[in-house]
């Protein structure tokens, strides 16, 4: 651990963690020089010492995955070091790839906003604040595609993805109840797609103030989901269920 205020210090914070191949590697929002040497957003742990990977990226990193065996970076970034990524990125252990050119879902020309990835049903599966793509896209074999309509509505993003069982949760700010919420979306701050059509979950956090779910785990063959919530499956009750 290091302080946060020291020069050293995970300031701007960290937002993911991955082991991959006996290492720790930390993402986040942080940039900062120790030694003569740039950690940018990105950096590993082998047990003793930090190290970078390449020059790290030109935005935060919101999502570490292993995937298929891969070290997956996905996040708020145009480059990784000098590979064109718009969002996501392999690393070999020396170098920086692209994932299945992914273009650029943003409107305006900034970065793609990816929150999440994951790999349900042999597809790849990207979520976040993605315009052009409704905010949750995946790749088919030859492009990417706009998954079941995916979600619209002022505050709409997308945050999380969890694989459990044949299908693939998505967690976010989408909301599909009034005064906020789009009747187009298939949900509220929770759902599950098995490949073909929507599960809402049981409404999800349809009626509750702020519709939002941050971050969900499966434990004990349960869902557990956290947010902004104070009402989820039409029962009270705040931030955990």
């Amino acid at each position: 651990c290091v302080s946060i205020v020291s020069e050293a210090g995970l300031a701007n914070g960290a937002r993911a963690i991955a082991l991959w191949n006996g290492d720790i590697y930390l993402g986040g929002n942080f940039f900062f020089t120790r030694g003569g040497v740039d950690y940018n957003f990105i950096m590993r742990w082998d047990g003793t010492e930090w190290y970078p990977l390449g020059t790290g990226m030109d935005g935060p990193v919101k999502s570490l995955r292993v995937i298929d065996g891969q070290l997956i970076a996905a996040g708020w970034f145009t480059y990784a070091d000098t590979v064109l990524a718009n969002g996501l990125a392999r690393w070999d252990g020396e170098h920086w790839h692209r994932v299945h050119d992914v273009p650029n879902f943003y409107i305006g020309g900034g970065p793609n906003l990816i929150q999440d990835v994951a790999k349900f049903q042999d597809q790849w599966y990207i979520g976040g604040n993605l315009p052009l793509a409704s905010d949750l896209a995946r790749w088919n074999g030859s492009v990417w595609e706009i998954v079941g309509g995916g979600f619209g509505g002022p505050f709409a993003q997308v945050n999380k993805l969890a694989v459990h069982d044949d299908r693939l949760y998505v967690a976010g700010s989408f909301d599909r109840c009034p005064p906020y919420g789009s009747p187009a979306n298939p949900g509220s701050g929770v759902v599950a797609w098995d490949g073909t059509t929507w599960d809402g979950l049981g409404g999800g956090t349809c009626g509750s103030a702020a519709a939002e779910v941050l971050s969900m785990t499966w434990w004990n063959d349960q869902l557990h989901v956290c947010g902004r919530f104070d009402r989820i499956g039409d029962v009270q009750g705040g931030k955990l269920a």
